[in-house]
């Protein structure tokens, strides 16, 4: 999973729980959650993995450049890639623990 994110964007906040708890359900399943956050200012990044004490990886791109190559303009976005192909994109928040979400992720394991 790539998610797109921000430490400025409710949505972004509103997700990033149970986010953080899909990465915990489905991290020994081999599933890996990688954030990308398009935060300017690297003092509000830090704050917010502090805040959420985020269990995934995550990186900053203040340029947007990498967002720009998957074509993600809003956020936040997520892209499900397997075998280096994306299979589905979810824009907006999401309940990551919700079942649809869950029964799909199972289905492509």
């Amino acid at each position: 999973m790539l998610n797109f994110w921000a430490s400025w964007c409710p949505p972004c906040v509103s997700e990033t729980p149970s986010l953080n708890a899909f990465q915990r359900k489905f991290k020994d399943k081999g599933v890996v959650v990688l954030g990308v956050s398009i935060d300017k200012n690297d003092q509000k990044y830090k704050r917010f993995i502090e805040r959420f004490h985020l269990g995934f990886d995550t990186y900053r791109d203040p340029d947007s450049n990498i967002s720009a190559e998957y074509g993600t303009f809003q956020i936040p976005e997520t892209y499900i890639i397997k075998d280096g192909r994306i299979v589905r994109k979810y824009v907006a928040d999401q309940n990551w623990m919700g079942d649809d979400i869950a029964q799909y992720i199972q289905s492509i394991l």
